[in-house]
């Protein structure tokens, strides 16, 4: 039988690791991403690879800092919109 390992685990491992080296070896000057996502698109798709993400929040507006691997890019985190009827949701379009 397969071992499942529960992500919320394997995060708090993985947010213990980059504290640890932030400041053993960077006086704790980096800053702790929120969120990061990981893909291999550009290894199985090449430079014509696309990837878009839907994110939001519950405040009307604000404003987020996203880096997509070319450096640090402002967007507006508008509300998040679940549209029962076309089973989708709107936001800020990452892309």
């Amino acid at each position: 039988m397969k071992e499942t390992i529960k992500t919320s685990r394997t995060s708090g491992y993985l947010e213990k690791i980059f504290r640890a080296l932030n400041a053993e070896y960077f006086e704790n000057k980096l800053e702790e991403p929120i969120i990061t996502i990981k893909t291999q698109l550009y290894e199985q798709m090449g430079a014509a690879n696309s990837t878009n993400i839907v994110i939001g929040g519950f405040a009307e507006s604000d404003w987020i800092d996203v880096d997509c691997g070319a450096g640090k890019e402002e967007h507006e985190l508008m509300r998040t919109v679940y549209d029962e009827e076309n089973n989708t949701y709107t936001g800020t379009i990452i892309t």
